[in-house]
């Protein structure tokens, strides 16, 4: 059974090394190699203003506020550890 395997791999190999492309689609005829075909830069997208996105932006951030100041208010002192 495992010389099957083998014999699938020489086989496989053999075929994807001697494949080349024979039809053209038509719209790729004055595309040379190396050519860049699609160009995507996202860094150059203007931030867009949501104000539903901005509200909850502050709310979370006055939620995390309070938080804070709720931790410093806590009055609860110190632990007190005897070794």
């Amino acid at each position: 059974m495992w010389q099957g395997y083998r014999a699938f791999d020489q086989s496989y190999g053999k075929v994807m090394e001697t494949y080349t492309p024979t039809k053209v689609h038509p719209e790729m005829t004055d595309v040379q190699n190396g050519d860049e075909l699609m160009v995507a830069s996202f860094s150059q997208i203007p931030p867009v203003k949501d104000p539903l996105h901005e509200s909850l932006q502050s709310r979370i951030e006055e939620l995390i506020e309070e938080e804070d100041d709720e931790d410093d208010d806590e009055g609860d002192g110190d632990i007190i550890v005897r070794v």
